[in-house]
């Protein structure tokens, strides 16, 4: 997936290059309402997954870098011992967990996502992005549950919101991840069906055909936020319930924003504005939530928009140009 430059591997001499942090799962947010008595643990956490997504973004790696980097991370994790400085997150999580009783297999379905990423892995189909969000974003959220003791009840509709916030990402960086990491996580059979290319996102303006495969990616988005609705009224803390209902209204604004607006011609985020609405939204329909009106929480994921086509592409090829 990745064409990488070549660079030494920098095992035990050197801390990754910083990237800005990911937003999966929305973890950085939800920080900010964490109770005090478990507040470093959510840290620890936060740091390790930081760590792990800035070896993975380095483009000065190559991928046998990056794995083995990883796989040192993961080692730390689980055994310990004398490790390198840079390793410290893992130490921090793992003590963080040896207090909490939480499970380390969260943090480690994510190392695998990271080594996917690093081994240059590609989504030929839907499915195929699915399954890399159960280990790229879904851990996150998991262990955000465990952390407050929610019920498993809301594991569904926690999935659906942390693959929507890890997806909008790729719509918003796939010029940025094609172009300086050479990753496309859209599947790839989208742009057969429009006669397109990955290549194509080195474009600044999207074509006719490339439009269409974003708009087929917000689709989806829009299902997994429909299933995701209910996830407030399901959760049992007041601070986790209100991240989690600001999140819910940001990823709508910015899945609207991303159908207006073409994300290869120009970032786009959410200004201070658009955060306050969104804040008012959210507790406004909190209000309504604690009113006895809230949605009841799904039992299991949205159903697959691609199982009943019987093969056949919902998209159809664009208009060619004449020439």
């Amino acid at each position: 997936m990745a064409d990488f430059r070549i660079q030494p591997p920098l095992i035990g001499r050197a801390r990754p290059a910083q990237r800005r942090p990911p937003v999966q799962g929305g973890y950085a947010s939800a920080l900010r309402r964490v109770p005090k008595a478990m507040r470093r643990h959510a840290a620890a956490f936060a740091s390790f997954l930081k760590l792990a997504h800035d070896i993975t973004g380095d483009a000065n790696l190559e991928p046998e870098a990056k794995i083995a980097q990883l796989d040192a991370l993961e080692r730390a994790l689980v055994s310990g011992g004398n490790v390198p400085s840079w390793l410290g997150p893992a130490l921090e999580l793992k003590a963080s967990l040896a207090i909490t009783g939480g499970s380390s297999l969260h943090a480690r379905q994510l190392l695998q996502a990271f080594r996917r990423d690093a081994e240059g892995y590609r989504t030929r189909t839907w499915g195929d992005v699915l399954a890399a969000c159960r280990l790229a974003a879904n851990p996150v959220g998991h262990h955000l549950l465990e952390l407050y003791g929610e019920s498993a009840d809301a594991l569904a509709a926690t999935d659906a919101l942390c693959t929507a916030i890890r997806l909008l990402r790729v719509v918003q960086e796939c010029r940025d991840d094609w172009v300086r990491l050479g990753r496309c996580y859209f599947p790839l059979d989208w742009f057969d069906a429009v006669g397109a290319s990955p290549e194509h996102l080195v474009e600044h303006r999207a074509t006719p055909a490339i439009r269409m495969v974003l708009d087929r990616m917000l689709d989806r988005i829009d299902r997994q936020l429909d299933h995701a609705r209910a996830l407030p009224g399901a959760l049992r803390d007041p601070g986790l319930r209100m991240e989690t209902a600001v999140l819910l209204h940001a990823a709508r604004l910015m899945a609207g924003r991303l159908r207006r607006r073409d994300p290869l011609a120009q970032g786009i985020s959410l200004g201070p504005l658009a955060r306050a609405w969104v804040a008012l939204r959210a507790r406004l329909v909190l209000a309504r939530s604690m009113a006895g009106m809230a949605p009841t929480p799904p039992s299991g994921p949205p159903p697959d928009p691609d199982a009943d086509v019987n093969g056949e592409t919902d998209l159809e090829q664009p208009p060619r140009q004449k020439g």
